[in-house]
């Protein structure tokens, strides 16, 4: 096969590389913001004394996060421990909302 079938043929599979690269890069670094606002602002409300209750809706969506990121793990690895952290972890995230909701309406 030449160059030119080669080229061809990455042309019509309609994929860029560079475009996934830049993709997965993106949410890494997406990941990695998300992760340290998460931190800053609960170890802002701590040291601040705020109620509890306002840092529950923010574990919510960090279980909730965590839940959504291992699954593609899973499928592809069809490793169980990706599974069991992808169920705990939504467990976390349904129960965290929950509480949030009883302590707001209490």
């Amino acid at each position: 096969m030449n160059r030119n079938e080669i080229l061809n043929r990455s042309r019509k599979e309609g994929s860029d590389e560079g475009l996934l690269y830049s993709g997965d890069r993106g949410r890494y670094a997406g990941e990695l913001a998300f992760a340290a606002a998460f931190v800053i602002i609960n170890a802002f409300n701590l040291l601040r004394g705020v109620d509890v209750t306002y840092s529950l809706p923010l574990w919510a969506l960090f279980f909730a996060f965590l839940s959504v990121k291992w699954v593609p793990l899973y499928r592809f690895t069809r490793n169980a421990r990706y599974l069991v952290l992808s169920i705990v972890t939504l467990l976390l995230a349904v129960a965290f909302i929950v509480a949030y909701m009883i302590g707001v309406t209490a």
